[in-house]
């Protein structure tokens, strides 16, 4: 309340969890998302993030809810602005993510880069 008070733009937040980790980690694991040195709890929390064993015997895809803060602000922070950034994923890595993380695209194709000249 007090963002959007304070004159800023607030939207609810993605909060698929299965398909927001998927998505972090096919950008990681494409290389086009970086996590700078300087991210130490995100760095040091992110090895201890794994499925909920728990969960998994329910049929659930759950990460273990100690810890997660950074992670959980990541993925947040990575969901929430797919339409900012997806435009810049290659074709072909975006079609790849579309299917492995089964998240809906409004087409095949990401959106068209803005005319910069």
């Amino acid at each position: 309340m007090q963002a959007w008070q304070d004159g800023w733009t607030v939207t609810d937040g993605v909060n698929a969890v299965a398909d927001g980790i998927r998505l972090a980690s096919t950008l990681l694991g494409l290389g086009r998302l970086k996590i700078h040195k300087s991210c130490k709890s995100l760095l040091d929390a992110i090895p201890g993030y794994s499925w909920s064993e728990t969960h998994a015997e329910r049929g659930e895809d759950l990460p273990v809810k100690v810890d997660d803060h950074a992670v959980d602000a990541l993925r947040y922070g990575i969901a929430t602005t797919r339409a900012m950034w997806q435009q810049w994923i290659p074709v072909a890595a975006w079609r790849n993510w579309s299917s492995v993380c089964g998240m809906p695209t409004s087409s095949d194709e990401p959106p068209k880069r803005p005319n910069r000249g």
